[in-house]
């Protein structure tokens, strides 16, 4: 999945409180509740915790693997392992945003 398609999906999850407004090709999503504070949980840490707290996630930051990748995993409060990103190019802090918003997203995608 894209980004945008990843933050459309975890704003889904995340429920009313966060709203897209159209910036010319690319959608800029915000939070009601922060006075319209700028929400993307890919690049705030803070956004990212608050989607992952909303949401009841568990997350597990690894700081690299074997091979040097950083590596983050995200599951629900049952254990069930919803996403992971290992990846050479990133640092753990972003693997660990990206599973949280790949995790939101797969719960935004199964939500009616």
């Amino acid at each position: 999945m894209k980004d945008r398609e990843l933050l459309e999906m975890a704003a889904k999850a995340a429920g009313s409180g966060v709203v897209a407004t159209p910036s010319g090709a690319w959608y800029e999503w915000y939070n009601e509740g922060a006075n319209g504070r700028p929400w993307n949980p890919l690049t705030d840490d803070g956004d990212a915790l608050r989607l992952a707290c909303d949401l009841g996630l568990r997350v597990y930051p690894i700081a690299r693997t074997n091979t040097g990748a950083a590596c983050s995993a995200v599951g629900s409060v049952t254990c069930e392992r919803l996403s992971e990103v290992v990846d050479l190019a990133l640092d753990t802090r972003t693997a660990t945003r990206r599973a949280i918003v790949r995790a939101a997203a797969e719960i935004g995608r199964a939500m009616p």
